[in-house]
Formats: C-alpha cells, sequence, structure tokens
C-alpha cells in the first residue's frame, strides 16, 4: 500500500483487448515508433521502431520478419505488393529484419532510410511517417489487422519550423493581474528562422487557433507577446512573456482557463508545417479565492499491520485570496489514486489513517504537518 493524491482509478480492459486475450497464437504490433520532426529532401533519417508480440504463442517467421518504413499523402498505408507498381500516394524509404520474438516480447530496431517523398513532391511537404510489420506475411497471427502503425505528420523540406514545447506560469490569476509566463520555442526545421514571435493566451477550451481574420475566437484572448529573432535549426530559446490576465468573451466568472501560447501566430514565417504551432499547458485558476493543494505526502517505506507512524503533509494555498482553516485526511491505499473529496462511501481501495488541521493560509503560502495515524488497511 502507499499513500497516494487525488485522481481516477484504473480503466477498465476494454471489449476488444479482452475478447483478444480468448484468441491464440503470436500477434505482432508496432507500439511505437520515433524520428525527427522534418527532414532535408533525400537526407539520411534516423528511424527507430518498437514492435511487440501481444500475442499469447512465439513468432517464429519462416524467413524474415521484415519491418518497413513509409511516408504517405495520407493517414492511412498499405503494403506494396510483390511486383505491382509503386503507389504514387506512398513511398518505400526501407526495410529491416526484426527476428523472431517470444510472446510478450517487445524489441526496438533502428535504420536509417533516406527522406524521400512520394511522387508529386515540389520541394517542400507534409507527409505521414508509418511502418508495418511482417511485410513478407511469414507469421501466421491470430490478428493480420493490426500490422500497421501510423506515427504522425513529417516535414520534408528546406524551411524552419517554430514550435512551442514548454510552457509555465502562475497556478492562479486574477482579473487584471500583471503576470509573467514563460515559454520555450524550438525551431525544429531544417532551415534557420530569421524572425518570429510567440504569444500567449487564455482560452476556456483545451486548445488554441490560430487566427483567421482581425477577430479572434470568443473562447480565447491574447494576453502579451514577444518577438524573436535569429532562430537556428535545432535550437530553443526560452522567452519571457508578461502580461495582464484578461479572460476571453466566452469564459465565465471565477472559472478555471486553460493557459497556451502560439508560436508564430502572424504566421510571418514560411515553415514546413503550419499545423504544429500551438501549445496548451494546462488549467488555471481565474477569479479571487483560495485553491488548496497537497504538494506533497511523505511517510515511512514500510510499516506493521496495525503499527503507529507519522506521515508529513505539505499543504499550498496556489489561489488569489486566503484561505479558512482546512482539514487534512490522509489514506493507505492499494492504487495510485484516490476518489474525489466528499465521495462516500469512499472505494474499498482505501483507507482513513490520520486527519490533521491545516491553518488559513494566505495566496502563495504553504505549511507542513505531522499526521500521526495507525495502519490498518
Amino acid at each position: 500500500m502507499g499513500l497516494t493524491g487525488c485522481g481516477e482509478g484504473p480503466e477498465s480492459p476494454s471489449l476488444q483487448a479482452r475478447s483478444h486475450a480468448l484468441t491464440y497464437g503470436p500477434d505482432l504490433r508496432i507500439t511505437e515508433l520515433q524520428a525527427p520532426e522534418n527532414a532535408r529532401p533525400g537526407e539520411p533519417l534516423l528511424v527507430t521502431a518498437k514492435v511487440c508480440n501481444t500475442g499469447t504463442d512465439p513468432a517464429n517467421p519462416s524467413g524474415s520478419n521484415l519491418l518497413q518504413v513509409y511516408l504517405s499523402t495520407t493517414p492511412t498505408q498499405q503494403v506494396p505488393l510483390p511486383g505491382s507498381p509503386p503507389s504514387t500516394a506512398q513511398m518505400t524509404l526501407g526495410e529491416v529484419d526484426v527476428g523472431p520474438l517470444g510472446a510478450g516480447q517487445c524489441v526496438s530496431r533502428s535504420l536509417t532510410v533516406p527522406a524521400n517523398p512520394p511522387t508529386g513532391f515540389t520541394g517542400n511537404g507534409v507527409y505521414f511517417l508509418g511502418a508495418s510489420i511482417d511485410t513478407g506475411q511469414r507469421v501466421v497471427e491470430s490478428d493480420e489487422s493490426n500490422n500497421g502503425f501510423v506515427r504522425g505528420l513529417l516535414g520534408v523540406g528546406i524551411r524552419p519550423d517554430l514550435v512551442v514545447t514548454r510552457l509555465d506560469g502562475p497556478a492562479s490569476l486574477s482579473p487584471g493581474q500583471s503576470f509573467t509566463a514563460t515559454a520555450t520555442v524550438c525551431n525544429v526545421g531544417t532551415e534557420a528562422a530569421s524572425n518570429g514571435s510567440v504569444e500567449l493566451h487564455l482560452s476556456t477550451v483545451n486548445s488554441l487557433s490560430l487566427p483567421t481574420g482581425p477577430i479572434p475566437p470568443p473562447t480565447q484572448f491574447m494576453v502579451a507577446g514577444q518577438g524573436i529573432s535569429g532562430l537556428l535549426a535545432g535550437v530553443c530559446r526560452t522567452v519571457s512573456l508578461t502580461g495582464t490576465a484578461h479572460p476571453p468573451p466566452a469564459a465565465t466568472a471565477n472559472a478555471p482557463l486553460y493557459l497556451g501560447a502560439i508560436a508564430d501566430a502572424s504566421n510571418s514565417v514560411l515553415e514546413l508545417r503550419e499545423d504544429n504551432n500551438t501549445f496548451v499547458r494546462g488549467l488555471v485558476g481565474f477569479g479571487l479565492g483560495p485553491d488548496l493543494v497537497v504538494r506533497s505526502v511523505t511517510g515511512p517505506a514500510s510499516v506493521r499491520m496495525g503499527g503507529a507512524f507519522t506521515a508529513s503533509v505539505t499543504v499550498c494555498n496556489e489561489g488569489t485570496a486566503p484561505s479558512i482553516s482546512s482539514d487534512v485526511a490522509v489514506f493507505l491505499s492499494s492504487v495510485p489514486s484516490l476518489g474525489a473529496p466528499g465521495t462516500m462511501p469512499r472505494p474499498a481501495t482505501e483507507v482513513l489513517v490520520a486527519n490533521v488541521s491545516a491553518p488559513p493560509l494566505a495566496a502563495g503560502q504553504c505549511v507542513t504537518r505531522a499526521a500521526p495515524g495507525s495502519a490498518y488497511p
């Protein structure tokens, strides 16, 4: 058992997963495909695939167990038939022998392939990177329909590509408050960006839209902006943005908002990809009120059944107003999550072992309290 924080419980297996467990034989799947975001035409591209046998029996191919890598113009890809003419919508970049896999075994294979796009390439384009396992059909599988995997888009060409990879800011904001956030902007393209910008937005939804006219959507509001210059390919820069917390028109009073950023929102940089300019960090509290969170819980590594122990709990007020005194409950749980506060009866996976009181806290203040209890699971 462990001392855990609040959250959702584990998901139940899907009906498809449960029915699949009743099917016998090997089952080869690609579970992960890693590669750069962009590549120059024809230059070497390192691709790493993770292949797993999720079936009940070993996969012992009668020959080579080939993994092929593709670039295509569509998110659906097909294994080329032997002797058939090449598809104009898909290009096979290379292949590697994965070899046999035991039941439940996973292996990673890397191959370096040329970034050759399909027919119709005009110098710069965006394509889907994918792969397929057992392309020679040398393994008789329990499911032959799940051998393909499409990672997503990959740019091919000679242009910059600006993305936001990280955003840090306050946990809560009050209306009209001046605040500072930092955004990490990277050029994941193949050419330097001579200029650019990053904007900071508050949004009522977990996404941001690129501006398409003079009036932004009612779900988001730009609160800060900063120019960027001279960003070489493969280089990142942390940018500080200072703005004023104004809610979007669609916001409701004292409701949390999403904090996000947009790279090159003005579309002043001709990029390889224009679909990856937005980044949403997550929710921030917005309004006037306290916001109590458990920052940390620590305790002994082990304890005897019924034995006494003391946990240490740190509670912080991440809101914008002082809090009143509050109760803190400490639980032992057999899973790494707790039911929501106020849930009655409590889940059978947890048991209350200690209570402690937290004093009134000013906004931004934390307090650590010792919570003595007994280990009765």
